[in-house]
């Protein structure tokens, strides 16, 4: 019986996809930004000079810091897009893998590196930006975050929407948190 106030504790395997889907690109895109601005700021770069760095990747580095604001604005779209993306895929391939919940924090890192190698070696040197990849310590400043600020809460709304779903069981889940 349901009373005003309680919640269910079920979710429809779609709901949940698009629930995990949100909450963990929406997470791992905030986490990233943040780190984002706070290393590069640290490097002397505004949060704007930031996000038009992310826009520069479609419409080129030149017409991104001419762009002003609005490219500022184009850049964080984007970001967040990728990021949605990524949640995307991470949570329709533990449909097809269920290890990838069971054993999410070591998921989570194996995908915080494949996102690394994704977008540094093959996104972003297609990408109108044509960058190149990261060398020395900047591999180590790349990669930090993919690690702990990108797999993980993707990673970590995907386990919990196969819990609510009933994908994962609750007792199992308890028992192997790795």
């Amino acid at each position: 019986m349901n009373t005003p106030g309680a919640r269910a504790t079920t979710l429809t395997p779609a709901a949940g996809m698009l629930r995990a889907i949100l909450v963990g690109g929406f997470i791992a895109g905030l986490l990233d930004i943040i780190y984002a601005i706070a290393v590069w700021g640290a490097r002397g770069a505004s949060p704007a000079r930031v996000l038009q760095g992310v826009a520069s990747g479609l419409i080129g580095r030149e017409a991104a810091v001419a762009g002003g604001m609005s490219t500022a604005i184009l850049g964080l779209v984007a970001h967040f897009v990728i990021m949605f993306g990524a949640a995307a895929v991470f949570c329709f391939a533990s449909l097809r893998f269920p290890f990838l919940v069971r054993r999410w924090l070591f998921s989570a890192v194996v995908f915080g590196c494949l996102m690394y190698l994704a977008m540094n070696y093959v996104i972003v040197p297609l990408s109108a930006a044509s960058g190149k990849p990261p060398s020395g310590i900047n591999i180590l400043i790349a990669l930090l975050p993919h690690l702990v600020v990108v797999g993980p809460p993707i990673a970590w709304a995907a386990r919990h929407a196969a819990m609510a779903s009933g994908r994962l069981a609750p007792s199992f889940a308890a028992r192997r948190s790795l």
